[in-house]
């Protein structure tokens, strides 16, 4: 097996930031950032990565963890974290017994990330402290139902999960929901921050802006489409109405699990529903 897990550190304002993942005889696949401030890490990182991700957090002396949701990606270590170094776990209460019970995966997922083991988890509400730092935790879905960021008020620091990887998004996993997550950028966007600590793609200047954008980009597109849609196009055709294409190679390699055709049917879906 020519894998070989990857980890990177840097550090912006107080917050270390571990980009790590796997490579394949090149690149790493689709990589994602864990971060740590004063003894409290944000999201595991994939189990594919475990002995690296282990090594690294046992000499941070970390004290608890928290996920931002439930996705392999984020809480592949979780299990072992706990098991090896004693630490409790914190997540959104819809968490709790998604992993308490651990969930299936594709064999994509696998190849990328790996199987997240299950793992008792506490609900956090309100906020988590830790000596210097108080983080207010603010429930962010649309991405998953689970799905939360954590904000540090005085230091500027939004940890936004997978909430805006990109200021255009090109694919949904099928369960996504773009009005739901147009909701949960209005909530974010009304904050006062500029680091964005975003796990695929971290913004540590005008970290707002780009949210912002992020939120514009999904409020017109969610219209372009709503208004398609009331006309009586088909999926296909409000996708070449609104310039989305097509992506066969990605839903052949996930399963259909990823497609662009997510972005419209999450809309359509939900306004056939009403």
């Amino acid at each position: 097996m020519f894998r070989k897990p990857y980890i990177k550190h840097r550090q912006a304002s107080h917050v270390n930031m571990y980009k790590v993942g796997v490579s394949y005889l090149g690149k790493p696949v689709k990589p994602v950032y864990f971060f740590e401030v004063d003894g409290l890490l944000i999201d595991t990182g994939p189990s594919l990565a475990q002995l690296a991700v282990s090594k690294t957090v046992k000499a941070l002396g970390v004290s608890k963890i928290i996920l931002t949701h439930t996705h392999e990606d984020h809480s592949g270590n979780a299990a072992i974290l706990k098991e090896q170094l004693g630490l409790p776990v914190y997540a959104h209460i819809l968490s709790m017994e998604i992993m308490a019970r651990g969930f299936d995966i594709l064999p994509y997922q696998k190849a990328m990330f790996g199987r997240a083991k299950p793992v008792s988890i506490r609900p956090v509400d309100g906020k988590i402290e830790t000596d210097q730092y108080s983080f207010e935790i603010i429930h962010t879905p649309g991405h998953a139902q689970e799905h939360i960021a954590l904000y540090e008020r005085k230091q500027g620091w939004l940890f936004s999960g997978d909430l805006f990887v990109a200021e255009k998004i090109k694919y949904f996993r099928k369960h996504e929901s773009m009005s739901e997550q147009i909701k949960s950028l209005k909530k974010l966007v009304r904050l006062d921050f500029d680091y964005l600590f975003c796990n695929h793609n971290p913004q540590l200047k005008n970290g707002k802006v780009m949210l912002i954008r992020k939120m514009h980009y999904f409020e017109e597109l969610y219209g372009q489409i709503k208004d398609h849609h009331r006309k009586g196009l088909s999926t296909e055709e409000i996708m070449k109405a609104v310039g989305i294409h097509k992506s066969l190679p990605i839903e052949l390699l996930t399963y259909k699990d990823v497609s662009a055709r997510y972005l419209v049917t999450s809309v359509t879906r939900e306004l056939t529903a009403v």
